[in-house]
């Protein structure tokens, strides 16, 4: 077995690298596996560092698989705003589906990711990292959500976020983080 030669980081951007390398070690390896087979110790050899540095930088499977679930949670997001941002207002139910049929389109492993994210958040993640997470599609959920309701007349003010709330793993108030058993009021 071939020994890999290890460099410690000591600046902050030496480590933001590595984390990064950490993410897209992980994120290769979901693309083209089920979420079960992929293993600490395959991403530590996929982003060449010791399996002790991915639990240093991620502590879990689960908190490294939300982080890399939240780029691409936020990618979808940002594109799906943008194609909604395109098309006239009030263009209807036909530009919201086809602005969500597009972005879906470009982001093939977003169902995948989506459905999994949901019983990721509820095992052997911090309720902090869980939180940290949901509060981060809040804002994403209220762009895409007043999107929704300039094209969709039937819509009030606030539907339309509570509508993506559907779509993610996010809620805006009495969210409840199962792993913690404790409810979580006021997000925002």
């Amino acid at each position: 077995m071939a020994q890999v030669e290890y460099s410690r980081a000591f600046t902050e951007e030496q480590k933001q690298q590595r984390r990064d390398a950490i993410i897209a070690a992980a994120q290769s390896l979901y693309s083209d596996r089920r979420y079960e087979e992929v293993t600490m110790a395959a991403i530590a050899r996929a982003a060449a560092v010791g399996k002790g540095t991915v639990f240093f930088y991620f502590g879990t499977k689960e908190a490294l698989f939300l982080a890399c679930a939240r780029g691409e949670i936020e990618s979808f997001f940002a594109d799906l705003e943008r194609a909604l941002a395109g098309h006239p207002t009030p263009s209807g139910r036909e530009a919201v589906v086809a602005g969500l049929g597009a972005t879906i389109d470009a982001h093939p492993a977003i169902v995948r990711i989506l459905g999994l994210v949901h019983v990721v958040l509820e095992h052997n993640v911090t309720f902090e990292a869980a939180l940290e997470f949901r509060r981060a599609l809040i804002p994403l959920l209220s762009r895409v959500g007043e999107q929704w309701e300039r094209h969709l007349s039937f819509l009030t003010e606030g539907e339309g976020a509570r509508g993506c709330e559907a779509v993610a793993p996010s809620s805006r108030d009495g969210a409840w983080v199962r792993s913690t058993r404790r409810p979580v009021a006021n997000l925002a």
